[in-house]
């Protein structure tokens, strides 16, 4: 039986290398995809066009009139268009929290985009709804990845991997246990796309160059002796495993962000130490075994050696980060079709975590500065302590009055941020105006502390927009963010937006229509506590550039660890780069510590000794300071854009301007490294 097995494999394995079988199967592979991706998308937008006239619809709701629409939908939780139910009886718990105080549905597009779940094909994934293009760009991406299979010369084991795949996750889905058949389909085509994308580089590098050919040869060693191999199996096995861990009683937006944050930390942190690693060891080694002599006897100089080891090892981690992201992306895309808590939770996933934001901060106005100046000299003049001070000379008038104009300045713009009960501040936000041509979707991000800050405890508020936009109500969570929806409709022509809020709690039920009352509690909040958000991009390109952000880090990484090796043996050239490494990740900790650090003391041994620490510190700090500050990730979880530039600034910066510098470092003392000793003996 297994002989008959390896006598069809061996057949199989020489029909696939013809051409004319690679044409069919890659045509007939071509055109199966093709055509599921436009049923898929032509589904995708009919259930838009369906959405639009549901919003349309649920415009008119109004809990208080009590009209057609919404008596249907509080009552049967659907909504009847023609001939057509959306929606089912178990919504309708859920709708009665849609509905502001007002009467109207406050998020009337989320709320459509809930009714129109029930109208879904079971066939159809449910990424491939949100947007149409998906269906056909996740075509593209297939049709791209089978051609490769088959004409690399993979097809066979491709194909044989797929299927085991599918029948590990199929047995599984059948228990079940649906993780573990995402666990079980991701993992196998993790690394079967792993090592089709090394076979397309080692193709792409065999170029008649010699820094091609020696970045070839790193790669392949480091495949031969499974140290690639070892390392991938470790990051791209974790990720589709790790929707396992979690917690599925919390909120879906908080298993999202903490799936994004592990799975992009242990890809990273793998690929990173991979590359101190390998950089490390493929340089030393090879210089303590004399194998780089032997090289540098061919017409390869020194600098090219390097360069071509810092290439391999760049190509090959490009790899990895690769293959990383978009197993990230894939297993996103299941852990998001959780079901969630409620609408609120479903509609954050959407509007903020997975998409790219940009936050504007209100305009405080400052102390005017005469007012500034008049209040510093009334106090330098009445105070005695001061007074004192000043003339014992133990304090100098100009630090005085510096740092009381800065204790007067931070006080009034924490008035700024306090509401007493029943009071009212008014805040602009500036620098909307493409927010509002674009009819961008706005969100406000607030912050507050109101009396003890319980988190089991709701504090009330009120919000006041210009225009016919009008107040809501609202009932925050004190120290815990909190969101609220705005229309783009409440930005003024100039592109302006201001809002009041008021520290006062409405009740309904009072009076003729309602009445308010002042709140329980002062409400202050930090300086980033209000932030204005909108929509600026999607979350697909923000990943890209987040990650390659990533791989300008690695990139320097590299160029460190082959050019410390070339100085260093291997132990000490290891330890130099993981020091560095592990500095400059910690570079924005450090930098607090090294602001909080202080010995308090008249004595002049302690104080030496603070200030040679500090001094040593700061350097490193003030050197590592970009490599801290480029975390891409972060962003990325929190729904905050990437933006080009920073991306540009991390290139240039760290993935250019430091890797160059460290090149002529390591240049520099390598040309001068005697490689081997001639005996004058033999031969």
């Amino acid at each position: 039986m297994i002989r008959l097995f390896k006598r069809m494999y061996a057949r199989v394995d020489a029909m696939q290398r013809g051409t004319m079988f690679r044409l069919i199967v890659s045509g007939v592979l071509s055109v199966a995809i093709l055509v599921a991706a436009l049923i898929c998308s032509s589904t995708a937008t009919m259930l838009h066009r369906d959405g639009e006239l549901l919003v349309e619809a649920l415009k008119t709701a109004n809990s208080i009139e009590k009209n057609a629409v919404t008596k249907e939908l509080l009552e049967q939780g659907t909504v009847t268009l023609g001939t057509r139910v959306y929606g089912s009886a178990d919504l309708a718990t859920q709708w009665t929290a849609a509905f502001a105080d007002s009467g109207r549905i406050e998020r009337v597009t989320e709320v459509a985009a809930m009714l129109l779940t029930t109208q879904i094909p079971a066939w159809m994934p449910g990424v491939f709804i949100d947007d149409p293009y998906t269906s056909l760009s996740t075509a593209a991406t297939l049709i791209v990845f089978f051609n490769l299979l088959v004409w690399s010369g993979l097809f066979l084991q491709g194909t044989l991997t797929i299927l085991c795949a599918i029948c590990a996750g199929a047995l599984a889905w059948w228990a079940g246990e649906r993780s573990w058949a995402v666990a079980a389909l991701g993992i196998p085509l993790a690394m079967l796309a792993f090592f089709l994308s090394i076979r397309i580089v080692l193709t792409l590098l065999d170029r008649r160059l010699g820094i091609l050919a020696v970045a070839s040869t790193v790669i392949k060693e480091a495949m031969a002796q499974r140290i690639a191999v070892a390392f991938a199996f470790v990051a791209l096995g974790a990720i589709p495993l790790l929707p396992m861990t979690l917690d599925a009683s919390s909120p879906l937006r908080y298993q999202v962000q903490t799936f994004l944050s592990t799975s992009l930390g242990v890809s990273y942190g793998v690929i990173a130490v991979m590359t101190l690693l390998l950089g490390c060891a493929t340089v030393s080694f090879e210089i303590r075994d004399r194998t780089a002599w032997m090289t540098m006897v061919k017409p390869i100089s020194r600098g090219h050696w390097l360069l071509g080891k810092c290439l391999g090892i760049v190509a090959l981690s490009s790899v990895f980060l690769l293959v990383a992201t978009l197993t990230t992306y894939a297993c996103l895309l299941e852990v998001r079709t959780r079901p969630a808590q409620d609408i609120f939770d479903a509609l954050a996933v959407r509007e903020e975590v997975l998409v790219a934001r940009i936050g504007t901060f209100p305009r405080y106005v400052p102390l005017p500065s005469e007012q500034l100046r008049a209040m510093v000299e009334k106090t330098v003049t009445t105070d005695p302590a001061i007074r004192e001070d000043l003339d014992s000379g133990a304090r100098r008038e100009q630090d005085v009055k510096r740092e009381l104009a800065r204790e007067y300045q931070m006080n009034w713009l924490k008035q700024q941020r306090s509401l007493a009960p029943g009071a009212e501040q008014e805040y602009t936000f500036y620098g909307l105006s493409e927010v509002k041509r674009a009819n961008t979707a706005l969100a406000l991000r607030y912050k507050f502390f109101s009396g003890a800050s319980d988190s089991h405890d709701l504090y009330p508020v009120v919000f006041i927009f210009d225009g016919e936009v009008g107040w809501t109500d609202s009932k925050f969570v004190a120290a815990q963010t909190n969101v609220l929806p705005v229309p783009p409709a409440a930005i003024a022509a100039d592109g302006s937006m201001k809002i009041r809020i008021q520290n006062v709690r409405f009740d309904p039920s009072a009076g003729d229509g309602g009445q308010f009352f002042p709140g329980g509690a002062t409400i202050m909040f930090d300086h980033d506590g209000l932030e204005l958000m909108h929509e600026e991009g999607g979350f697909e390109a923000n990943l890209v550039r987040a990650q390659l952000v990533n791989l300008c880090k690695i990139t320097f990484l590299a160029m460190l660890a082959v050019c410390a090796a070339s100085i260093l043996s291997f132990p000490v050239a290891a330890l130099v780069c993981f020091a560095i490494f592990a500095a400059g990740s910690i570079a924005p900790f450090l930098a607090l510590s090294i602001a909080e650090y202080n010995i308090r003391t008249e004595e002049w041994a302690p104080n030496a000794f603070e200030f040679v620490i500090r001094s040593i510190s700061s350097v490193v700090e003030f050197m590592l300071r970009p490599f801290g500050q480029a975390v891409s990730t972060g962003s990325l979880v929190q729904g905050r854009l990437v933006s080009w530039w920073e991306l540009a600034r991390a290139f240039a910066l760290i993935g250019v301007g430091w890797s160059v510098l460290v090149f002529i470092v390591g240049w520099s003392a390598f040309r001068r490294k005697e490689l081997a000793i001639y005996s004058g003996q033999g031969g």
